[in-house]
């Protein structure tokens, strides 16, 4: 199995068993992420995403996905992520864009559930 095939599973899965209609849903970044969006797209499912980067707004507005913020939103449902690395001896999750570390935070603070993507 590729690497991108193993990042398509994995946010398939995501998606479908933690996504639901009617969600607010928290949308990090990278390329597993898009396989996320896509998801979200081919379920059809009626959500409202708050996504962390620019790119990721794009692409959730290009696939017809209403996007939201958290000042109208403050409690998101699910937040989705990806992540490079776990650090085996203190357990932290190691992302490749360090300086996306504060709004990662603010969503899985605000957010009921949390699924990250290896």
């Amino acid at each position: 199995m590729t690497e991108d095939l193993a990042k398509r599973v994995a946010a398939y899965k995501a998606v479908d068993n933690h996504v639901k209609n009617g969600h607010i849903v928290g949308i990090g970044s990278g390329t597993t992420i898009k396989h996320a969006i896509r998801r979200i797209k081919q379920n059809q499912l009626d959500v409202k995403c708050i996504a962390i980067s620019l790119e990721e707004k794009e692409l959730l507005t290009e696939n017809g996905i209403p996007l939201t913020d958290l000042q109208i939103n403050p409690v998101i449902d699910v937040f989705i992520d990806g992540f490079d690395e776990l650090d085996a001896e203190t357990k932290a999750l190691i992302a490749g864009d360090c300086g996306r570390v504060t709004r990662v935070q603010l969503m899985a603070n605000a957010a009921k559930h949390t699924v990250f993507i290896a």
